[in-house]
């Protein structure tokens, strides 16, 4: 009992859980985290219990790539078992301290390049299309046209506006070749379905150009963390949507 409380190690303010079957083990299995920059938020010897998925469940809060145990010659309480199923628990175990180190980073990378992909995916992207020549086949309710894509992707559930600004309405449906689709990328023509004020022949007409009007936020976010995830057209795309609205807003920063 004594050694369990002097291995009681507060290494960080924030990390992960670490456990060993002996002191030593503990600390050398705690060095070679540190070498790979693995921040530990608690070191313990013993055995996995209840209580610490418990504990490591109130880590992920914070931060999903601490809710992680890393365990060196150790096992895990059938009591625990259930706790790591509840809060999706990432548990790593193995007798050699390099592999356990180099499963976890491993981990680690592939778990923020998940997280990445997931929040790129939930941005809106640019897109900007132009009205195809006799192709409006409804003017309003919903408006039904015809449309190119020059650049980006355009997506169902889009929000579009016009070249001054004016919101147009969302793309409710879009079709290819008379198949419903739910994107269309640059040098596609497909009709589209828009939802919203627009009538087409009174605000946009044939030949106008339409385009994702994407959130400041969003545009933000592409443009610092995401341009090397973005096809060229894509690139395009953010770059032209950004200098028309420095255009309409004459004032505001978009963080070129």
């Amino acid at each position: 009992m004594k050694e369990v409380e002097e291995a009681k190690i507060e290494v960080d303010e924030e990390g992960i859980l670490i456990k060993a079957d002996t002191i030593g083990s503990l600390e050398a299995l705690a060095n070679e985290l540190r070498k790979a920059g693995v921040k530990i938020k608690k070191a313990e010897v013993g055995d996995i219990t209840k209580k610490d998925v418990i504990e490591v469940a109130s880590y992920k809060q914070s931060n999903p790539l601490y809710g992680a145990i890393v365990g060196f010659n150790v096992k895990v309480l059938p009591e625990a078992q259930k706790e790591i199923d509840k809060y999706k628990i990432k548990v790593f175990l193995n007798n050699i301290i390099y592999k356990l180190v180099e499963d976890f980073t491993e981990w680690v990378k592939k778990e923020e390049e998940r997280m990445k992909y997931e929040e790129f995916e939930k941005l809106i992207k640019p897109a900007i299309v132009r009205i195809l020549p006799d192709c409006i086949f409804r003017q309003k309710d919903p408006a039904i046209c015809g449309v190119e894509v020059l650049y980006g992707t355009l997506k169902v559930g889009y929000p579009l506006m016009r070249e001054d600004g004016m919101q147009l309405g969302y793309v409710r449906e879009i079709k290819d070749r008379g198949e419903n689709v739910r994107e269309a990328k640059a040098g596609k023509a497909v009709s589209i379905a828009i939802e919203g004020k627009v009538m087409l022949k009174r605000h946009v007409d044939e030949g106008d150009l339409m385009y994702v009007a994407v959130p400041e936020e969003h545009v933000r976010e592409l443009y610092h963390k995401y341009m090397d995830r973005l096809r060229n057209d894509e690139k395009e795309a953010l770059l032209r949507y950004m200098e028309l609205m420095q255009k309409l807003t004459n004032n505001i920063f978009w963080g070129r």
